[in-house]
């Protein structure tokens, strides 16, 4: 959100996702969802709550998720900064990381 803010650009969508590996046994799980803000904004609240619901929306128990992330797709996009470690705190925090 503060490389957003910097560079004057804003986002009216977060897409987030997680998946399991393809390499290790056991079930396999893959999802996305994109949540739209109501307005645009690089506001880092407003990125970590969308992400926040994203996540919650995707998220199932029992799978060992490998990789998870955030993208604000815009001209000129920006990598985020604090959003994806904000989120990875939140799932920790509410016990939906699995071991």
């Amino acid at each position: 959100a503060e490389k957003l803010r910097r560079n004057g650009l804003e986002t009216g969508h977060i897409s987030v996702f997680m998946h399991t590996s393809r390499f290790e046994a056991g079930p396999a799980c893959s999802a996305s969802r994109t949540v739209h803000l109501p307005e645009t904004s690089a506001d880092t609240l407003d990125l970590v709550r969308a992400a926040q619901t994203g996540a919650r929306a995707i998220f199932r128990e029992g799978f060992r998720y490998a990789k998870a992330g955030i993208v604000m797709d815009r001209p000129g996009r920006v990598p985020p900064s604090g959003v994806a470690e904000a989120v990875i705190g939140f799932l920790g925090r509410v016990g939906l990381r699995t071991p």
